[in-house]
Order: C-alpha cells, then sequence, then structure tokens
C-alpha cells in the first residue's frame, strides 16, 4: 500500500503516520507513507508515482485541498482522495471534486480504521478480480471494480468504465453476469446491469453513480436495487 500525506501541521503529520504505520502492521502488511507540500505531490506524480491513498488538509498556504484534489484527478482519474479538516462544512466541496471519504481531524483516530479496512478490500477485489473479453481481434482484461455499468445495443454488450472507456462485446448481458460477482450487479431495467460499489444515491426511480452520471430505474427493479445496495453498504459499515 502506498499512501500520501499533505498538510502542513508536521506535528499532525507525524501523528498520522504513525496510526497508519500501526494499522498495517497489525495486519502484517506492508505500507510506505510518504508525505509531501501540495506541489511536491503534484511533481512526484508527473514522474508517474500515483498512489493508493491520498490523505489532503483542506486548507493550506500553496494550494488549498480541493485545488489540489482537482490536480491529482488530473494525473490520477480514480485516485481515493480523504480530506483532513477541523471542519464539517469542508465535507460538501470535497464531495463535488469526487473525494473518497473525509476525516474529522479532532477524531480521525475512531474512523481511520474502518476506512483503511475498505481501502485494504477494494484493492484485493481488484488485484483479483477481472473480467476477459476475448475476440480473434483484440482482447482486453478490464477489472471488475472498473466498470461502471453496462448496456444493451441489439446483440452487443457495452462495457462502461470509470476512465471513460466503452468496452463492446457480442455477448448477452444475462452471460456476462454469469461470470461477474452476482452480488455486485444488478438489472436496473431490462437492458442496464450496474456494478452497486458505483452507486452513490437512489432517488425515486433514479440512481447516481461515482462520476455523477444519472441512470434511470424501472419500478419492477427498485425494490431489488434498494436491498442490494443497503446490503452492500451495511457491509461497508461493519
Amino acid at each position: 500500500m502506498r499512501i500520501a500525506i499533505v498538510d502542513d501541521d508536521k506535528v499532525f503529520v507525524e501523528k498520522l503516520q504513525r496510526e497508519l504505520e500501526n494499522f498495517f502492521h497489525q495486519k502484517e502488511e506492508p505500507v510506505q507513507i510518504f508525505s509531501f507540500n501540495g506541489l511536491g505531490l503534484l511533481d512526484h506524480m508527473e514522474k508517474q508515482n500515483n498512489y493508493n491513498l491520498y490523505l489532503l488538509d483542506v486548507e493550506m498556504p500553496e494550494m488549498d485541498g480541493v485545488k489540489l484534489a482537482e490536480n491529482i484527478h488530473t494525473l490520477d482519474e480514480g485516485a481515493r482522495i480523504v480530506f483532513l479538516t477541523s471542519y464539517e462544512r469542508y465535507a460538501v466541496k470535497g464531495y463535488r471534486v469526487g473525494a473518497y471519504d473525509f476525516l474529522l481531524k479532532d477524531s480521525y483516530k475512531k474512523d481511520l480504521a474502518g476506512l483503511l479496512e475498505r481501502v485494504c478490500r477494494e484493492e484485493e477485489e481488484s488485484r483479483e478480480e477481472y473480467y476477459a473479453i476475448l475476440s480473434e481481434t483484440k482482447s482486453y482484461k478490464i477489472f471488475i471494480n472498473d466498470i461502471l455499468y453496462l448496456t444493451k445495443e441489439k446483440q452487443y454488450a457495452l462495457l462502461h468504465c470509470l476512465d471513460g472507456n466503452v468496452y463492446k462485446q457480442r455477448e448477452t448481458l444475462e452471460n456476462i453476469l454469469k461470470q461477474l460477482p452476482e452480488d455486485r450487479f444488478v438489472f436496473i431495467d431490462k437492458g442496464t446491469l450496474v456494478n452497486i460499489k458505483h452507486i452513490i444515491k437512489i432517488d425515486h426511480l433514479e440512481i447516481t453513480l461515482k462520476n455523477k452520471q444519472v441512470l434511470q430505474v424501472s419500478r419492477r427493479a427498485k425494490s431489488l436495487v434498494q436491498e442490494k445496495l443497503a446490503n452492500d453498504w451495511k457491509k461497508e459499515l461493519g
């Protein structure tokens, strides 16, 4: 696990680093922790050095955390960015730039372990689980965590991914689902299959995905979508 910390409070950084080291020591898993100022992190990332987790202070003199997050996403589109703040009001701004989560500085210890467990679980899933598209001309290996949703187009299935790529396969959605973790995907209508890991909101007959895209849910599918989503969120919350 590679973790980047950006915070101008050196005392807080040292405390946070010890908490992180203790967590991974207890799990007997390796961890590399780096601390930067905002511009230093961006310089490092431009040399192809990305991280599994970014912990950013919101209020900093050179570049505030929200602006830094925007720049990080241009270099690492799937970055997990967690804001460290003393004020809950910054959470709204954080989510607008695709924040993974946020921690209040005066109480971060009680929430840090759960956050790290979630990141570790996702990293393990992404390493082990992928979907392969094989054809005579091209073949693709797609990590299941990267699949946002699938749609039907005549005799083809379209796989819409986090990075904006869309992969086309001559196959039915039903047959593809048999090769995916069934508890992670759900039909929201006859022609759309969604990865519930990327649903952040359900409102009446609409779901919102992490990329801010809104999809329509059929009335018939709504109860199953809500059930699967509730079960998944319960698992995440422990």
